[in-house]
């Protein structure tokens, strides 16, 4: 079983995709699945693990003038059609849709993961240019695939909404847990709620800030928020502009991106975490402080609704009002009931996220996309 993995970049700064497939390929090539990927050049890839675990990274040279864009040269030539699969890792891009074509000429079946671009809120953004691509290329390339990708449920119904037939598999994001030990919990001065993410407009940390300029006076002396990750620098200032401004002395701070034994450290330093976004196909960042035994707020902007239903978290409405409603009562819990919590999420974590059980999943997609007359897998839905 051969496969390529397809996506633009893996940039540490491009969000869950970068993390999550090279976690991906890892567990696969465990597992005696060969995964190559092929992605663009870029200043900070994130290969470290890909490369100690032997899997082959295709690094496509960007293509500078507009005529060669549209060819995407760089990236064609370095496709090959002795592979049993393609898999395709997100929308909106000229290159992709040339591997599709790719794929289909050489009659090599296509897997085609959206990774939240198909997302309601995702899709009112550039709105025009999207749904241009949508009439242009990027429906019938998806019409043509064998079978699409969703991290959730919630992701493969809004994938269906949008008239698409295709079988649809429902596998989520892997963690591999080793990378994140359980968090020892100590007593504090201050506790820390913590963000880590893409720092961009779609994650909510305007609703954070705002609800935080809310929090009465013994949550604030007893709190402070802390936010990490990377993003585009005229929004990461405009963030700073508004705490030395409209949130000064409310004891927030951007402390920049988190990686490797970084990440893992910051999350350990924090007492709960929160992630206000809008809209995740899955949301890495929170499997990530879960399996590190942390309780989590987050949206219903997410597919995170278990956190509710186990009562382990929070799981609301990304809104001002029901975040400073639940800030004010989470932040009031002891940390006894918090590391409890937060003990509970990491079990979550390791039943249902581990590298071991969804490698073994995506193996099974594969076998039937190559050999579709065998029992189609539970997780794939037609």
């Amino acid at each position: 079983m051969r496969v390529l993995q397809v996506i633009t970049s893996l940039d540490k700064d491009c969000g869950g995709p970068s993390r999550s497939l090279p976690t991906m390929c890892v567990g696969l090539k465990n597992i005696n699945v060969c995964c190559d990927i092929l992605t663009y050049q870029s200043p900070n890839p994130n290969t470290d693990a890909l490369m100690e675990s032997g899997v082959k990274v295709l690094l496509a040279e960007n293509e500078t003038n507009l005529w060669d864009k549209y060819l995407s040269q760089s990236f064609v030539k370095s496709l090959n059609a002795d592979v049993n699969i393609i898999h395709i890792h997100n929308l909106w891009s000229w290159p992709l849709h040339r591997v599709a074509t790719f794929a289909r000429k050489n009659s090599i079946p296509l897997v085609w993961s959206p990774r939240g671009t198909l997302e309601p809120w995702s899709l009112k953004q550039k709105k025009i240019k999207k749904y241009l691509a949508l009439f242009f290329y990027q429906r019938a390339d998806l019409r043509n695939a064998f079978c699409i990708h969703a991290t959730a449920e919630e992701e493969a119904d809004n994938i269906r909404k949008l008239g698409f037939k295709n079988p649809i598999a429902v596998i989520p994001n892997e963690i591999n847990v080793l990378n994140y030990p359980l968090k020892t919990w100590v007593k504090k001065k201050k506790r820390i709620l913590a963000f880590l993410s893409r720092i961009h407009p779609k994650k909510g940390i305007e609703l954070l800030l705002e609800a935080w300029s809310r929090m009465p006076s013994e949550i604030l002396g007893t709190w402070k928020v802390r936010i990490a990750g990377e993003g585009d620098v005229e929004y990461v200032n405009h963030l700073k502009q508004l705490l030395l401004t409209k949130y000064v002395g409310f004891d927030v701070e951007i402390v920049g991106p988190k990686y490797g034994k970084e990440k893992v450290d910051f999350l350990h330093q924090a007492d709960m975490f929160i992630l206000p976004t809008f809209s995740e196909n899955f949301g890495m960042a929170i499997a990530e402080a879960m399996a590190c035994g942390l309780p989590v707020i987050t949206t219903t902007g997410t597919p995170w609704k278990v956190l509710e239903i186990q009562n382990i978290g929070w799981y609301i409405e990304p809104k001002v009002k029901a975040l400073v409603e639940t800030l004010i009562n989470a932040l009031s819990i002891e940390q006894r009931v918090l590391e409890e919590k937060g003990k509970q999420c990491r079990q979550i974590v390791l039943e249902n996220y581990s590298i071991e059980t969804i490698s073994n999943d995506y193996k099974l997609l594969y076998e039937w996309v190559v050999n579709p007359s065998e029992k189609r897998p539970p997780f794939v839905y037609c």
